[in-house]
């Protein structure tokens, strides 16, 4: 039970994390830091 807990807690976090990455990105995307990391994919 207490590896579920610790899994279940490392994968909300990790969605957490990938949403607040999104987030950062989708508000700054004027600024050149955003397009050039954009621009390397």
């Amino acid at each position: 039970l207490m590896v579920n807990i610790l899994a279940f807690a490392a994968f909300v976090g990790t969605v957490t994390l990938i949403r607040l990455k999104n987030e950062i990105l989708q508000r700054e995307k004027h600024r050149p830091w955003v397009r050039s990391l954009l621009n390397k994919r």
